[in-house]
């Protein structure tokens, strides 16, 4: 599980905790944790192998 998911979940159950009611602790933890997804998939790390780059995959490269 990301960073951003575990902090999400912290603040969306401190927030619901706030609010009060079952309801609304449930609906915020889910918010949190969905929030804190989003946040880890728009700041991940950039991968170990990048894919090659499109000169040597096009069709220049057959020339």
């Amino acid at each position: 599980m990301g960073a951003g998911k575990v902090l999400g979940a912290m603040l969306g159950l401190m927030v619901g905790l706030l609010i009060g009611g079952p309801w609304a602790i449930v609906l915020a933890l889910i918010a949190g944790v969905a929030a804190g997804h989003y946040f880890d998939e728009q700041h991940a790390a950039p991968p170990d192998f990048p894919e090659p780059v499109s000169y040597y995959t096009s069709d220049a490269a057959d020339d």
